[in-house]
């Protein structure tokens, strides 16, 4: 389930046709198309932890034919609370975001949204849950063809000093973590990866992963992700989120990569009858470098 964050594809759904845009590595702006004049609030609501990232984006469907940008909504009170931190309402920055004025999200804690928007309700509620550490990344020597990956040997912790042989090999990355037994998790996996000494992210693919056949045992997750070179640095991203989440990720891939002309919008978890998700989503990094 390999996602390219730099996407730029019209997609039927339902009636709807959906453009996707990376707005960053990290998170892709939502652009519904409806074949009228009818404008559909789309909420992405997203809080993470532990970096305090908390951003609420409100725009608007629009038509199908319109090539402007689609229309962004500053006049919503938006509120998120938890019972031990309170309720903070988000201030908007005048483009359609709108950023928090004290709320720190903390894993384990369940958050809950609330939109008022023209004289409309809109809810949902999220829990974070506590991050599952990565335990080691490894890599493959992958060759491309046929034979298939060759196993390296050695697991990286942290950071890889290994010395590595011609610069023209790729690799594949693998993350090792265990499922926690206690607590249902789904995951998003994102790699990252530029060279080494340069800031500049060149590639970032993402994987989602349900665990419901793993609960409570170790994981070896391959990235399939095969332009690693030596000398890349590569990040590695583990993110955990609830149900909600994952069904909202899960159906909107499958709308993605749908054949059929008029696929199921993406499932939302917000109420209300708008279009989006809110998710309260932990992560934990890992960094090696391919030398």
């Amino acid at each position: 389930m390999k996602h390219n964050p730099i996407i730029n594809r019209n997609i039927q759904i339902g009636g709807l046709a959906l453009l996707l845009l990376a707005a960053s590595a990290c998170q892709k702006v939502i652009d519904f198309k409806v074949p009228n004049t009818t404008t559909i609030p789309v909420v992405e609501a997203l809080l993470y932890a532990p970096d305090s990232t908390c951003n609420v984006h409100i725009s608007g469907t629009s038509n199908v034919f319109d090539v402007t940008e689609p229309q962004k909504f500053n006049n919503a009170l938006v509120v998120i609370s938890e019972p031990q931190q309170g309720s903070d309402t988000f201030v908007s920055d005048g483009q359609g975001n709108y950023r928090p004025k004290f709320l720190k999200p903390i894993p384990g804690r369940t958050y809950k949204l609330w939109i008022q928007l023209n004289g409309k309700i809109y809810t949902s509620v999220s829990e974070m849950p506590v991050p599952v550490p990565i335990d080691s990344l490894t890599f493959m020597e992958f060759d491309g063809g046929s034979g298939g990956p060759r196993k390296r040997p050695g697991a990286v912790t942290g950071l890889d000093t290994m010395k590595h042989a011609a610069s023209d090999k790729k690799y594949r990355v693998h993350i090792h973590f265990t499922d926690p037994a206690e607590r249902k998790v789904n995951y998003r996996f994102w790699i990252r990866s530029g060279k080494i000494n340069d800031p500049r992210i060149t590639q970032a693919n993402s994987y989602d992963f349900d665990a419901q056949f793993n609960r409570g045992r170790p994981i070896d997750f391959p990235s399939f992700q095969d332009e690693l070179w030596t000398g890349d640095r590569v990040e590695a991203e583990l993110q955990c989120f609830d149900d909600g989440v994952y069904n909202y990720y899960r159906t909107l891939e499958e709308t993605v990569n749908s054949s059929t002309i008029s696929p199921a919008n993406p499932i939302s978890n917000i109420t209300g009858g708008c279009l989006g998700y809110f998710g309260a989503i932990s992560t934990t990094r890992k960094v090696i470098e391919l030398k």
